[in-house]
């Protein structure tokens, strides 16, 4: 049975080598959780609240609770909290890395202008302060992010130049700044390569609205996680979640108050 162990050998070798490249060529997703306790304040010696109620609080109580976080509605109201227009990468070989705040600059856009959405704008600095940007695209769509619209779709974009901090930046189709990130602006020393893009408001409610929102077992705490590619934006954008989802719960009693 051992006359072909050069084949078996053969066949180890080829798979940890695909293993080893599927590793570094994927773009790694980490899954970020918070807990949020669903407080029932009817009063549980009425019998009435025993009518598809447990122990462990009214579970239809906490479906419209589940829901709510789910909804298009919050995820539209926590991002609007955030600013999570611009993502950030650093090129590596052969794929990105998402920094979020962890980038060496800060895009900032000119709202009064539209931007192309979905473009990587590469980034190679030539010194600590002088950068060259390229980019270059097919069928873009124009967004303005005042009204939060597209604007219209060109046939094609292409953008080159060679700019320093705080210059000015942009063509028919484009405007914005280039600020320095003191905190990581050192890391341009070993790392000259970076990217950004431009996303709608639309795409980020795809990219972030919770689709994983479990109720722990024998209690009323809601187990919420969100899978991204960057650890602490994926913690920002729950923490927002969760103030909008308290903030809704008492505009809710709000009314309810007034309406009794």
């Amino acid at each position: 049975c051992f006359q072909h162990w050069y084949l078996f050998a053969a066949f180890t070798i080829v798979a940890l080598f695909l293993a080893m490249v599927a590793n570094r060529f994927t773009v790694p997703v980490y899954k970020v959780t918070t807990y949020l306790l669903i407080k029932d304040e009817e009063n549980p010696l009425d019998p009435q609240n025993f009518i598809g109620a447990s122990l462990y609080g009214n579970p239809y109580k906490l479906q419209n609770e589940i829901g709510l976080i789910q909804s298009k509605e919050l995820t539209k109201r926590t991002l609007q909290g955030l600013n999570f227009y611009t993502s950030y990468y650093k090129d590596e070989k052969f794929t990105f890395r998402s920094l979020y705040h962890d980038g060496p600059f800060v895009v900032e856009i000119d709202s009064s202008f539209e931007q192309p959405l979905g473009i990587s704008f590469h980034v190679d600095f030539i010194n600590d302060t002088i950068m060259k940007l390229n980019a270059e695209a097919e069928d873009v769509v124009c967004y303005d992010f005042r009204i939060h619209a597209v604007t219209r779709q060109i046939d094609k974009f292409e953008f080159h130049d060679t700019i320093s901090f705080g210059e000015l930046a942009g063509n028919q189709y484009c405007r914005f700044r280039i600020l320095p990130n003191f905190r990581s602006l050192g890391q341009i020393a070993s790392d000259k390569s970076y990217t950004f893009k431009f996303h709608s408001l639309s795409e980020l409610i795809s990219t972030f609205r919770i689709s994983e929102v479990e109720a722990t077992k024998n209690s009323s705490i809601l187990e919420i996680s969100l899978r991204c590619e960057n650890v602490q934006q994926g913690a920002d954008y729950l923490n927002m979640l969760s103030r909008a989802f308290l903030a809704k719960g008492i505009e809710r009693d709000d009314k309810v108050a007034v309406s009794t």
